[in-house]
């Protein structure tokens, strides 16, 4: 199982065509290499480009209200959960996630 967090500059960012997503393993292995991935314009194939990677779980700092709903359904479809109003450092969140402390946004 993979995670992906959307980034620009090293931060945080929210979802919007264009950000770089780092993959990460969701486990404890810290020698496995994942690449970075970019995506496209279209926000209804981003959930089939995630799955390609194994990725379970997108975080993000936000996703635009014109497009959140149909991103959301889109990615649970392909089994990845949507956490969008996430905040901290890329080692908290993960750290945060893995005791439970974080729940998808339905709004």
């Amino acid at each position: 199982m993979n995670i992906a967090i959307a980034m620009v500059n090293g931060e945080l960012a929210p979802l919007f065509p264009g950000v770089k997503l780092k993959l990460q393993s969701a486990g404890n292995r810290k020698h496995e290499k994942i690449p970075e991935v970019t995506v496209n314009r279209y926000t209804l194939t981003w959930g089939y480009q995630l799955k390609k990677h194994n990725v379970n779980v997108l975080f993000c700092s936000g996703v635009e209200k014109f497009f959140f709903h149909s991103l959301r359904n889109t990615l649970e479809q392909c089994g990845i959960t949507l956490l969008s109003k996430t905040t901290g450092s890329v080692s908290e969140i993960i750290s945060k996630w893995r005791s439970g402390h974080m729940e998808p946004d339905n709004s």
